[in-house]
């Protein structure tokens, strides 16, 4: 007996245990998904900017022992467009604003705009750094007065204002930490003498995305009731694009989920005719589902927009397990065989190609767990996990149901797909790929060319916000900000001097200035400085408010006492500025630059440039951190887990292939028609000016995944076949005629589901990520039934693939 008779009994015996143990098998399914089901309310959703790269990669290191020191840079800026922003009425307008937000948003650190925003000055001999409007302007004089100050102010304009002083901004900090900053004691615990730095198991946890998002949410509702004409408002923020693409994803899960379910019942219902080939499959798919999402809470992985693909991916997964399993089943049982009989026929007949086609495509989807991109790596668990419930059910839930309820004998399922039209062009297409073999593989030669110029126009991008419709507010509103005020996003530079006190050294201060004039002329295309903030602001127009507010002193005192006099006076104002660009002992400085928020495979030479410009100021590296530091790094990132994620697939799953197949030269065909629509889609991509994001860089290895699954259960039915005929003409005809039904239905199940998320997908991501799915996986399937035959023509004879076929029988797992 060979060792693939041996695996086929042990499935049919499986068949036959489930049979006589199925209603104790269906209770245990069912208690499996009511305990999996009770996660699933606590299920979270996780797509900050930060979010895309690893815990223990050093950039993420950087930005959480910055925000540790500093507090949060990721603030919800509110643009508020105005024909007359010098003007009682905009005035009351915007204090009303300013007021319910810091009254009633939740945690919320601090808020800023014309109202409150600090205006330094000297007054008979003493310090004072109050809010520009603590004066209440009352007369038209004192709107003019008022204008007059503000732009005179470097700190003002392009910060809060505009050049032409019709936008103005109101900024929202939140806390650092969970439960709000207010016992600094506590939020500081940890942090050693030497250089302010957390130390292991003391940090408290920063303020999570669900916090962000009821912030969000909160702004939005108090925005939508303050604005009014001549008061537009815009929200803009780094949280506020991660909350559209959580509400969007979201939103297109359950459409696409209910969609896809729809398109699947109407396609088993047109292959079965039956109740049971529709209700069973889908209840499988259920139970699935329920499994994946109810384990991915219990290990703590957030849903992202990466993962917004995997419900559909599942359910086309799980449909496709169980429709090998109905048709031999419904074929058995037509011919009049008993229930257990039936079953058994249908688990050692497909049984180990299931089994087969579930492990190379889980091992596929494994691939990307060495993604560098943290929700690219969450795939390589989820979609496995998802895959090996899918295996599970059909070889437990499936058959029980079949077992409990009773098969009608019906006409033999399939008897009239052996007269279709679809099966009669698979037919004729085998048969020319056997006859003209070379024009097949010539064709298919001229396409590589094709496709392979289109890969190299391919381009890489990471760019969350453009993933919104043209027209969504959130998109117009970060785009006005990028033009009007200098950019959405920001740059962080971390200066150390090495040493207590080192910024009261007016030397340092020199350089520091030397090198904020250095980086605002710094210009990489549409990347530039819009504007910087730093200690060396406080330090100038401190000098000049204590030298009766003479502007020929906005400068850095000459005198190391005269600096940390000046400061101490600031400190002790009562203002808390000092905190967000200084720590407590004065050795690091924070640097803020505000930059357009733009693809970040554009920051990179941007970044090298501040750098560059920062060098020389202290002995200490420097640190570059913030937004666009870390979109620089999701773009490495990106290439990263692009080009593993695609090496390792191939890696592992063509030795998988050639060992289940059981032949070398077999198992390195059966690669070809896999990776040929990786390739068209890659290039149709490229030609078609799409980029590869962190979404569509897992298409590859996805289609590979899938693909495989085909191009499996067609050598395994062709070997099976070439020992019956001992000709590769009959052996593909019977092959096609046999099994090629069922691939174009798993083939069309797949299509449809990755059309749906196209078609509805509100993001250009989604839309992308959907259409070219499909694609690859028509391609492949195109593949297998034109490129697979007629290599397998040109690879080896009748008589010698028959005898190769007996010597390798032994050694073979598949077939």
């Amino acid at each position: 007996m060979t060792l693939r008779n041996r695996m086929d009994g042990l499935f049919e015996a499986w068949g036959r245990l489930v049979y006589a143990r199925r209603y104790l098998v269906l209770s245990l399914c069912l208690l499996s998904v009511a305990t999996a089901a009770t996660f699933l309310p606590h299920l979270e959703s996780e797509n900050s900017t930060e979010s895309y790269l690893r815990g223990g990669d050093p950039i993420s290191i950087e930005y959480e022992e910055f925000q540790h020191r500093f507090g949060q840079d990721d603030r919800l800026m509110v643009a508020i467009e105005s024909p007359e922003i010098f003007s009682f009425e905009f005035l009351e307008r915007l204090r009303a604003l300013h007021e319910a937000a810091e009254s009633e948003l939740p945690d919320v650190a601090k808020v800023t705009s014309l109202i409150n925003i600090r205006e330094t000055r000297g007054a008979d001999d003493a310090l004072v750094v109050a809010g520009l409007t603590e004066k209440w302007p009352e007369t038209e004089a004192d709107l003019a007065e008022l204008r007059d100050r503000v732009f005179a102010n470097p700190l003002y304009v392009d910060n809060v204002i505009s050049r032409d002083a019709l936008l103005t901004t109101l900024t929202v900090e939140p806390v650092v930490y969970e439960g709000g900053n207010e016992d600094s004691e506590t939020a500081l615990a940890g942090f050693d003498d030497a250089g302010e730095t957390p130390a292991e198991g003391t940090v408290r946890p920063f303020l999570p995305e669900a916090k962000k998002a009821e912030l969000v949410e909160a702004m939005s509702l108090l925005l939508a009731r303050h604005d009014a004409p001549g008061f537009r408002l815009h929200l803009v923020g780094s949280s506020v694009v991660a909350h559209y693409i959580t509400e969007a994803m979201t939103s297109d899960t359950l459409r696409n989920v209910s969609v896809t379910a729809l398109s699947i019942v109407t396609f088993l219902f047109l292959l079965f005719r039956r109740i049971s080939g529709v209700v069973f499959p889908m209840l499988v798919v259920a139970a699935t589902l329920i499994l994946e999402l109810g384990l991915m809470v219990w290990i703590g992985i957030p849903f992202s927009i990466t993962l917004g693909m995997i419900p559909v991916f599942t359910m086309c997964v799980g449909v496709c397990c169980t429709v090998h399993i109905l048709v031999l089943a419904y074929q058995r049982r037509a011919t009049g065989a008993n229930p257990e009989e039936s079953i058994a026929y249908a688990f050692n007949h497909s049984g180990l190609a299931i089994f087969m086609t579930s492990l190379t495509t889980a091992c596929g989807m494994m691939s990307f767990l060495t993604a560098e991109l943290e929700p690219v790596r969450h795939m390589g668990v989820v979609a496995p996990i998802g895959v090996f419930f899918a295996f599970l059910m059909t070889m437990t839930l499936l058959p029980a149901m079949l077992g409990i309820f009773p098969l009608r004998e019906k006409p033999r399922v399939g008897a009239s797909l052996d007269r279709s039209r679809s099966q009669q062009v698979l037919l004729r297409v085998g048969d020319f790929a056997v006859r003209r073999p070379w024009a097949v593989l010539g064709g298919a030669a001229a396409l590589v060319v094709f496709f392979a110029v289109g890969l190299s126009n391919a381009r890489f991008s990471h760019e969350p916000h453009k993933w919104m419709p043209e027209g969504d507010p959130i998109r117009i509103a970060t785009e006005m900000v990028d033009e009007r005020l200098g950019g959405a996003s920001t740059a962080e530079v971390v200066i150390d001097t090495g040493r207590e006190n080192g910024l009261h050294d007016p030397e340092m201060l020199r350089r520091l200035d030397a090198a904020i004039t250095r980086v605002e002329a710094i210009e990489r295309g549409p990347v530039f400085v819009g504007k910087v903030v730093s200690l060396v602001d406080i330090v100038k127009e401190t000098h000049q408010a204590l030298n009766a507010n003479d502007p020929e002193y906005y400068a850095i005192p000459d005198d190391r006492q005269l600096v940390a006099q000046e400061l101490l006076l600031f400190e002790n104002s009562g203002n808390e500025d000092l905190e967000d660009i200084t720590d407590t002992r004065f050795q690091h400085a924070r640097v803020t630059l505000r930059v357009p928020l733009v693809d970040a495979v554009l920051y990179d030479e941007f970044l090298e440039d501040v750098r560059a410009a920062f060098s020389g100021v202290s002995e200490q590296p420097i640190v570059l951190t913030g937004r666009s530091a870390i979109g620089s790094r999701t773009f490495g990132a990106l290439i990263e887990s692009m080009a593993t994620s695609y090496l390792v697939a191939l890696a592992v799953i063509t030795p998988l292939m050639m060992a289940l197949i059981g032949d070398i030269r077999l198992g390195l065909i059966s690669m070809v028609p896999n990776l040929f629509p990786v390739l068209a889609v890659l290039g149709v991509m490229g030609w078609l000016g799409f980029p590869l994001d962190a979404s569509s860089i897992m298409i590859g290895s996805i289609i590979i995944s899938l693909a495989v699954d085909d191009t499996i259960h067609f050598m395994h039915r062709f070997r099976l076949d070439f020992e019956r005929f001992g000709d590769t003409r009959a052996a593909v005809r019977e092959t096609l005629r046999t099994t090629g039904s069922a691939l174009l239905f798993t083939s069309l199940v797949l299509v449809t589901g990755f059309s749906v998320m196209s078609a509805l997908g509100t993001m250009q991501n989604t839309v992308v990520f959907g259409a070219m799915s499909a694609l690859g996986i028509g391609i492949a399937f195109i593949s297998d039934a034109l490129i697979t035959p007629a290599l397998i023509q040109l690879s080896t004879s009748s008589r010698s693939v028959s005898a190769e076929a007996s010597a390798s029988q032994a050694g073979s797992l598949a077939g």
